[in-house]
């Protein structure tokens, strides 16, 4: 089985436990509410949906244009009614979000969209000794400190080996760190302000997990990547390395830069035997068309495996 894939027990007990396990139709589905560390906002929570053997729920992502309307509806209409049942339950207002953790080989239907696409790598370079897999940063606008160029001759020779990240460092991570959550919120089509962001960044610098490295170029700092060591990802029980976040500033050899940072962390994970999950943020509909869907693309041809996928609803008065 894959590392992420499935339900581990003790979460299934805790759900039961709680009450959140909903028999609908021929399925289970575990929805519960969740608290946006950054911005304090209550979402519903789809975690888990089980369907007995044979049952029609969805169809493989890659053949969505070949799917009968019947198995997309049909995994639709189950979700839609646990959500109103919680929503009801939970006393929650009917503009209340809601996410849905789903199998990477299953979709849902508009009006719900594509949100995040989690990816994990497990070893300790490149696929097929090329070299380390390019993971990219948060999509959106970056502090532009020259012109760009996509000449990695560039850049020195240390800036290759990212190094551990040092006490001085802490003013520019945090900093990078909050600009990508700004970037990614305004990518997902939600706002995040500055001080969120900083109180945010600020305590996941705090995290006694957290790891960062940083990339120097010509005796400074051009970029970060910030991990979390030895989480356990709830839904599915499966301890890893999380790469929070990959931050390049533009200019000479970003992209040699980035490549250095996440080998970096894939040999820490590599050191530790764990997987290292990342995730790609895909653009809201309503901003244009989503790019995001070919990095993914690209990344699965690398090397990268998926793990699941996030499907969103910005409020829930459709449903």
């Amino acid at each position: 089985m894959e590392p992420f894939a499935g339900l581990s027990g003790r979460y299934r007990a805790a759900a039961e436990r709680a009450g959140l396990v909903r028999s609908v139709g021929d399925g289970q589905v575990i929805v519960g509410k969740a608290c946006d560390a950054a911005t304090g906002d209550t979402s519903l929570f789809v975690a888990s949906l089980e369907f007995p053997a044979g049952a029609q729920a969805a169809v493989p992502v890659r053949t969505a244009e070949r799917r009968t309307r019947g198995d997309s509806a049909h995994l639709d209409d189950l979700v839609r009614t646990a959500v109103r049942e919680a929503r009801r339950d939970e006393a929650l207002p009917e503009s209340t979000g809601v996410t849905v953790r789903l199998s990477p080989t299953l979709r849902l239907p508009a009006p719900w969209h594509l949100a995040r696409t989690y990816l994990w790598w497990h070893g300790v370079s490149g696929p097929h000794g090329a070299g380390p897999p390019e993971f990219p940063g948060t999509p959106g606008p970056r502090r532009t400190t020259g012109p760009d160029a996509s000449h990695d001759s560039e850049v020195a020779p240390d800036a290759f080996r990212a190094r551990p990240s040092e006490p001085a460092d802490l003013p520019l991570i945090e900093a990078w760190l909050a600009q990508a959550m700004i970037d990614g919120y305004r990518e997902a089509g939600r706002g995040l302000d500055h001080d969120q962001a900083r109180a945010a960044a600020a305590g996941l610098y705090a995290d006694r997990r957290r790891s960062s490295f940083v990339a120097p170029a010509a005796g400074r700092a051009r970029g970060h990547a910030t991990t979390l060591v030895r989480v356990t990802d709830q839904v599915s029980g499966t301890e890893h390395v999380e790469l929070s976040d990959v931050l390049v500033e533009d200019g000479p050899g970003k992209a040699a830069l980035r490549r250095g940072l996440v080998q970096a962390c894939i040999e820490q994970a590599g050191r530790l035997r764990l997987p290292m999950l990342g995730h790609v943020i895909h653009r809201h509909p309503t901003l244009g068309p989503d790019q995001a869907t070919g990095v993914v693309d690209g990344l699965l041809a690398k090397g990268w495996r998926p793990a699941f996928r996030y499907w969103s609803l910005g409020d829930t008065t459709c449903l």
